[in-house]
């Protein structure tokens, strides 16, 4: 394997991989096989393995999606895991502020810590990776998202999972932004661009 610096981008046989090899060798044989036999769901081993990489998603250690030089590449396992993570979660009620929530995800905190600005009315769930100087205006940022650094979520965008955003130029008064997704049942990669 090639040595990777912390938030570079390379392309390692099939999948992008961000600073932690652990990962991709001890949890993906699991993942696949919850994947293929939905009954392991049931084993704490597999709600753990799929859980930590979740929160490794949600720390920007791991991406569904990401650039390359050859273009998208999408990283399948990973995907899978927060399909996954849908059924092994209890439904449960969420408050912030006055707003109720009735849910299977925990909304994302701490955004002062991360140097994150949320304005009121932008909600972003755990599982969604946003980048310290990202600004969320009104929006919604689902699990499995990548948000970088400098970018501007705004007038409630819907961004699904798996996606990814990067900062491909100017400010952040005109910002323009590529995500990318791929549809499990088709395996067919969908780009969609956001001014």
């Amino acid at each position: 394997m090639i040595p990777i610096k912390k938030k570079t981008l390379l392309k390692m046989e099939a999948y992008i991989y961000i600073s932690n090899k652990k990962i991709m060798t001890d949890y993906r044989p699991i993942i696949e096989a919850a994947w293929e036999d939905k009954s392991l769901l049931e084993q704490a081993e597999t709600q753990d393995a799929i859980r930590a990489v979740i929160n490794q998603i949600d720390a920007g250690e791991l991406r569904c999606a990401a650039p390359s030089e050859e273009g998208w590449i999408i990283n399948e396992w990973v995907k899978k895991a927060v399909v996954l993570y849908f059924p092994i979660q209890k439904m449960e009620t969420l408050e912030a502020g006055i707003f109720e929530y009735h849910d299977k995800m925990p909304l994302k905190r701490g955004y002062k810590e991360k140097g994150i600005r949320v304005v009121p009315n932008a909600v972003a769930r755990h599982g969604a990776y946003i980048a310290p100087g990202t600004i969320l205006m009104p929006s919604y940022v689902n699990i499995g998202a990548y948000v970088d650094s400098g970018t501007m979520v705004d007038t409630w965008p819907s961004h699904w999972r798996p996606t990814s955003m990067q900062v491909v130029f100017g400010s952040i008064q005109a910002r323009r932004c590529e995500s990318q997704e791929e549809d499990i049942a088709s395996n067919r990669p969908i780009t969609l661009v956001l001014q």
